[in-house]
């Protein structure tokens, strides 16, 4: 079997959902999962943070957010990571719907450092964003591509 080390969530108990590094299979769907949940998690830290400064909270509760935003944008950032390698090193050649669950935690991750960046003032977050979101367009407009030409091939011979 082949195997990557991937970012998998898992949940004990009534405890929160938790990320770990676990040895997984290329194909499995926690990496795309948790990196999508990491990057939607750091997106509503961002969007909490550019509320509480607003509100003029304790600049020691904002470090402390900025802290864990950041924190949880870099477990977004090695999950994207994680996908890419996945990706290069077992290619699924061919249109399969399920691709989609790759391009969408790709696109979130860079709209998360797009907003960490402007809400914990990281500039360099910025840049990571800016690279970041040209491979998900790429993926994004590759498979819209390939499924309309399914559904026009499969349409060609009903």
């Amino acid at each position: 079997t082949r195997a990557i080390i991937s970012w998998s969530c898992w949940k004990s108990g009534n405890s929160n959902p938790a990320a770990q590094v676990t040895v997984s299979s290329a194909r499995s769907s926690a990496t795309r999962s948790c990196s999508a949940r990491a990057a939607i998690s750091a997106l509503a830290g961002a969007r909490i943070l550019t509320a509480l400064a607003a509100l003029s909270w304790t600049p020691s509760w904002l470090t402390a957010l900025r802290v864990v935003d950041v924190t949880i944008l870099c477990v977004a950032l090695a999950g994207y990571l994680a996908l890419v390698v996945a990706e290069v090193r077992w290619p699924r050649p061919g249109y399969d719907v399920r691709r989609w669950a790759t391009a969408f935690p790709l696109g979130m991750t860079a709209t998360a450092a797009f907003s960490v960046a402007r809400a914990a003032d990281i500039k360099g977050f910025r840049v990571v964003g800016q690279v970041l979101i040209w491979p998900a367009v790429v993926i994004c407009v590759v498979l819209a591509a390939a499924g309309t030409a399914r559904v026009y091939r499969a349409g060609a011979h009903e």
